[in-house]
């Protein structure tokens, strides 16, 4: 296991990568750039992250998107921890999961995706498992948060996996559009 250093409020937040039982986990690379822009784009993928918002299926929107958080900020300036998760067997790619870390340095809010060929084998609750023990051994973060939207089931059975908890039902907005969405937190203090 290794990675490469972030800085948060004059912390060092290491970006790992690492193995499970079936997956590799690694920070996002710009050679991986067309991988993530194909599946985000993918409405089954997309919708599930953002509502009907046009922002994840236009592929142009993505691009930017990528180039600016990732590509033009990396390390101090940038508050996003993205990884790729690929197969372990065949080291295929098959999605992405992550922590938009907040201003205030000590939460975060967890995503997370996958190509549906690989949906319902509990892989993204692998992955996102993987990436929430190592970043609370880190002590830096306190809270991680979700937002899902109601009649996601499959993610909500993640959330609770993860040991999430269900705070309220709230009105979010996402790329000038306002959905209503599910409040999850886990305390990385307690849990």
């Amino acid at each position: 296991m290794g990675g490469e250093k972030l800085i948060i409020n004059n912390y060092y937040l290491l970006q790992l990568y690492g193995y499970t039982d079936r997956l590799i986990i690694k920070p996002f690379h710009e050679s991986e750039q067309e991988l993530f822009i194909n599946l985000l784009t993918n409405p089954s993928v997309g919708r599930p992250l953002v509502g009907n918002s046009p922002f994840l299926i236009n592929n142009q929107l993505v691009r930017t998107f990528l180039d600016h958080v990732f590509l033009e900020f990396p390390g101090e300036n940038n508050n996003w921890l993205l990884y790729s998760i690929y197969l372990k067997e065949d080291k295929i790619f098959i999605g992405g999961c992550g922590i938009k870390i907040r201003k205030n340095g000590t939460s975060g809010e967890m995503f997370y995706f996958l190509s549906p060929k690989y949906w319902g084998k509990g892989l993204t609750a692998e992955a996102c498992s993987f990436l929430l023990k190592n970043i609370k051994k880190q002590k830096i973060l306190k809270t991680i948060e979700m937002h899902i939207q109601p009649d996601n089931y499959p993610a909500q059975k993640v959330a609770h996996k993860l040991r999430f908890l269900f705070m309220q039902i709230k009105l979010r907005e996402y790329y000038n559009k306002k959905i209503i969405v599910q409040h999850w937190i886990l305390d990385l203090t307690t849990s």
